[in-house]
Parts: structure tokens; sequence; C-alpha cells
């Protein structure tokens, strides 16, 4: 069981987005593992909607960590800078 803090109602990727940006990073089995138990998906081209919701994340993030005066994590540049390659 997963629970998401601050879930959303609407699309199920977006909290699916936050999982993988928040808790799995770079590790694939956790990946594998979490898109496995979250099973399939009927969305063609899925994947490019998390990447969109991971940079909504990561920017909110960012966004965050600068109103309270925190650096930013710095996997966090790295994500935006692949996302938006």
């Amino acid at each position: 069981m997963i629970d998401v803090e601050n879930a959303v109602a609407g699309d199920p990727l977006i909290d699916v987005a936050k999982i993988l940006l928040y808790s799995v990073g770079e590790s694939h089995v956790k990946r594998e593992g979490l898109l496995t138990g979250y099973g399939p998906t009927e969305r063609r081209r899925w994947e490019e909607t998390v990447d969109l919701y991971r940079l909504y994340h990561a920017l909110e993030w960012w966004d965050w960590a600068a109103s309270i005066g925190a650096e930013p994590p710095s996997g966090l540049t790295r994500e935006m800078a692949r996302i938006t390659a």
C-alpha cells in the first residue's frame, strides 16, 4: 500500500509522477515495482504524460525550497534538465 501525500482528484498519473520523483529516484527496481503494482495504463504515450507531471512536481519543489531560503536537491536540477532536453 502506498499513501500518496497530497494526492489530488483527477488524473492518477499525477500521483504516480510524484511518487517517482520524490521516492523512487534513480532506482529501476523501485520504478518497475511501482509501475507493475499500478497496472497497465490504457493511455497511449503515458510516459510523456508522467514526465510532464514530474516537471510540474519538480518546479513546485524548487519553488517551495526557494520560498524558505533552502537549496533545492541537486537531483532536482538534473531531473528538470532531463525532461526539458
